[in-house]
C-alpha cells in the first residue's frame, strides 16, 4: 500500500451470515492491506445485532456492533460489500448508488428484476 494513501474503507451487508464473518474475519486479519472493515449490517431481528462483529466472527474484538441501520455507515464508507439475500440487495443498491459508494455484490438468486434494480 502507498504509505501516503488510507486503506479503503468498507462496509459488509449480510454480516452475521456465513460469507459476511468470513469477510470480517479477512478484513480484520488484513488480507487486503488496502482495506479496512467500517461497518457491518444485517436484519433488524438478528438476535446478535448490538453484538461486537469481530466476536460474532470468531476474530476478536473489533469495536464495530452489528447494526441493521445502512444509512449512518454510508457517509464514511468507500464500498461496500453485499451478501444478504436477493431482495436486500436490490434494496440495498439505490441507496448504496445515491451515496455515490461503490457496491459489490456476492448475493446470489436475483431474480431478473432485482438484477435490473442493482444495475440501475
Amino acid at each position: 500500500m502507498n504509505p501516503s494513501s488510507r486503506p479503503k474503507k468498507v462496509v459488509v451487508i449480510g454480516a452475521a451470515g456465513r460469507m459476511g464473518r468470513t469477510i470480517i474475519r479477512c478484513l480484520r486479519a488484513g488480507a487486503v492491506s488496502e482495506l479496512e472493515l467500517a461497518g457491518a449490517v444485517d436484519l433488524w431481528d438478528h438476535p446478535e445485532r448490538g453484538r461486537d462483529v469481530g466476536l460474532l466472527a470468531g476474530c476478536g474484538e473489533a469495536g464495530i456492533a452489528l447494526t441493521c441501520d445502512l444509512k449512518p455507515l454510508l457517509p464514511t464508507a468507500d464500498v461496500v460489500v453485499d451478501f444478504s439475500g436477493h431482495k436486500g440487495t436490490a434494496g440495498n443498491a439505490p441507496r448504496v448508488a445515491d451515496a455515490g459508494k461503490a457496491l459489490v455484490v456476492g448475493t446470489t438468486g436475483l431474480e431478473p428484476e432485482e438484477q435490473r434494480a442493482i444495475e440501475e
